[in-house]
């Protein structure tokens, strides 16, 4: 996997929002900025390959709950201010039932 993508493991959960929490903010941080972001200035963000986008790996999240989702979302809208989009590149299929029970799915 490359940098720009993190791979979860565990529970998403309101018993280990905080050190996900965390993770997600150290990795945010660790992410390059987007074309056109300080980087080259000829360079347009909507022509960026997908594939660069920043992903999250969720295949290995055993539990989810409205914390987690909240997480999620979170880390989407911290993206989306700096003008990236957030990819799941993958989703357990645990994430996919509580994407699905808040009305989420297409996040995935």
């Amino acid at each position: 996997m490359t940098d720009s993508t993190l791979r979860l493991e565990g529970e998403l959960t309101i018993n280990e929002a905080q050190a996900q929490h965390e993770r997600l903010l150290a990795w945010l941080m660790a992410l390059p900025a987007a074309p056109g972001d300080g980087g080259d200035p000829g360079a347009d963000a909507a022509s960026a390959d997908a594939g660069d986008a920043p992903a999250l790996d969720l295949s290995a999240v055993s539990a989810c709950d409205s914390a987690g989702v909240q997480l999620l979302l979170a880390t989407r809208a911290s993206l989306a201010g700096r003008g990236q989009r957030l990819r799941f590149g993958a989703v357990s299929p645990v994430v996919d039932e509580v994407l699905g029970r808040f009305g989420l799915r297409s996040l995935a």
